[in-house]
């Protein structure tokens, strides 16, 4: 019994040194995306964001308008579901968007700005999603270290408490016994000094 034991702890250290790495990236991950809205990736994110609608503030472009309220969308899609389609889709968004601007009337230094403000905006979203991504993963690899070491710890903590309820039996039983030969021993003393007497 105590030699399995053993061995269920050793099972646990080393699954827990996995599980202890993985949960460490996953830790750095969370950093890197952002604690909140204005750090990490995130916080670059809604820079580059706020960069390139301001810059179409002063157009008054419905198209232009439209096409990058459906990036945003896309964009939050992402940041809500989790799911590469909203990736793709704001590819997709930022191709039309570009079209479009080429086909306005917006001055052609004003769309040179903006489409620099435009690749700037789609690489930090795209890099959002890959560490979003590799997240995830870290998140399943993490779940599937401690499912792994679960069922040991659930022994382990059952082999503990049997023999700790083991021990305590021992100690009373021990306890009892002492118990009862101190009160034989002084009642043999008693007997013993009211012969002599």
């Amino acid at each position: 019994e105590q030699s399995q034991l053993v061995g269920r702890i050793d099972t646990v250290h080393s699954g827990f040194g996995v599980y202890s790495k993985s949960f460490l990236v996953m830790v750095d991950l969370a950093h890197k995306l952002g604690l909140t809205p204005d750090t990490g990736l995130e916080g670059t994110l809604r820079g580059s964001v706020h960069e390139i609608e301001a810059s179409l503030a002063g157009f008054k472009d419905s198209r232009l308008n439209e096409l990058m309220l459906m990036m945003r969308r896309h964009e939050k899609d992402f940041m809500l579901r989790r799911d590469p389609q909203y990736r793709d889709q704001f590819k997709q968004a930022v191709t039309a968007f570009a079209e479009a601007l080429a086909a306005s009337a917006v001055p052609v230094s004003d769309k040179a700005a903006i489409g620099g403000k435009l690749s700037a905006y789609q690489g930090d979203f795209l890099a959002y999603v890959d560490a979003t991504q590799l997240l995830m993963g870290k998140q399943s690899e993490t779940s599937d270290a401690y499912a792994k070491i679960e069922p040991e710890l659930n022994a382990s903590e059952q082999s503990i408490t049997k023999f700790a309820a083991d021990a305590n039996a021992a100690a009373v039983t021990v306890r009892d016994d002492t118990a009862r030969f101190l009160g034989t021993a002084v009642v043999l003393t008693l007997l013993a000094v009211s012969i002599l007497a």
